[in-house]
């Protein structure tokens, strides 16, 4: 070997252990809290399924949001990554301190016409709000200028309410037709649409409970059968606003709600044109109630569509469909 190939080999072998040492390092961290506890699923509403003791090592698997997936004596879940100290670079700013805990408090957020769940994200939210978005910028959409900025909201959104999806993802359901349909009831009170029976029941609760905080939980859209799925999917594209294959509503688990019930300006209902209409419906009643309250009632949402949320609760694949 030449000294020229020598010199460049040997420089290659030192980046790849460079590359390999710092990707190590990253997807290693330390817990810094006494006792961690670590939960199922990305988010407070996900069950406790073991705890870690203070300096305990962890690798670091995946991140949702402020959320880490760690492994740790053979045993892997989800922690908060305030407790973790490791060099992950961090993703997402820190929200608001002034971020509603209190029930009052979320409760008044929810009726004040000036705020909307991007408010929540501090500066960069505020500044999202604010930007001239564009009439296509929906993500996916074939001409919108502006789909990695739109995306951005959905990657900060779910920060602070982690989805968890029906039909894609590590909580992922079975999907079998025959046996699902079956199983698909008429919601009380809007007996034109169906869902899943453990779906149907958990929303007449979180209607009720919606009803008495003074918002109004309208469906305009609940389950389809796959041909009707296809038909939607012949007339738009864009993935990212209509499944092309097996839709969430398949299952009779989601929902899509209408946001004008109590919202201060009228809003077109289940449309992503014009982007700002998206936008205008993260201010409503109706959206930042189910933000704040769904998942106490098993709903998660589809952060890039502020109407769509999704019956998925822990357990729900024990005994789906």
């Amino acid at each position: 070997m030449t000294p020229l190939r020598t010199a460049l080999a040997l420089a290659l072998g030192l980046l790849l252990f460079a590359t390999v040492a710092v990707a190590d390092e990253a997807s290693s961290g330390k817990v810094t809290a006494s006792s961690l506890n670590v939960r199922s699923g990305p988010g407070t509403e996900h069950g406790v399924v073991f705890r870690l003791e203070r300096n305990a090592e962890v690798r670091i698997v995946d991140r949702r949001g402020v959320w880490l997936r760690v492994e740790a004596g053979g045993r892997s879940g989800w922690v908060h990554g305030k407790y973790v100290a490791s060099s992950v670079p961090e993703e997402l700013p820190a929200p608001l301190a002034s971020l509603p805990k209190t029930r009052k408090e979320r409760l008044r957020f929810v009726h004040d016409a000036t705020r909307s769940t991007l408010d929540l994200l501090g500066d960069e939210g505020r500044a999202l709000r604010a930007f001239a978005w564009e009439r296509n910028d929906y993500p996916g959409s074939p001409s919108g200028p502006n789909e990695t900025k739109a995306r951005r909201i959905s990657t900060l959104l779910q920060a602070l309410r982690p989805e968890r999806r029906v039909n894609t993802g590590p909580v992922k359901l079975p999907f079998d037709w025959s046996a699902i349909e079956p199983n698909l009831v008429p919601v009380p009170g809007q007996e034109r649409r169906k869902l899943h029976r453990a779906a149907a029941e958990s929303f007449a609760k979180m209607r009720a409970a919606a009803k008495a905080d003074g918002v109004t939980l309208t469906i305009v859209s609940a389950a389809r059968t796959p041909e009707h799925q296809k038909r939607l999917a012949g007339r738009n594209k864009n993935g990212a606003a209509v499944a092309q294959g097996v839709s969430t509503h398949n299952y009779g688990l989601a929902i899509d709600l209408a946001m004008s019930p109590g919202a201060a300006a009228p809003v077109q209902e289940t449309t992503t044109r014009p982007f700002s209409n998206v936008m205008a419906m993260r201010a409503t009643p109706a959206h930042k109630w189910v933000f704040f309250f769904g998942a106490e009632h098993g709903w998660f949402p589809y952060t890039n569509e502020p109407w769509h949320w999704e019956y998925n609760p822990e357990g729900l694949a024990q005994s789906f469909p």
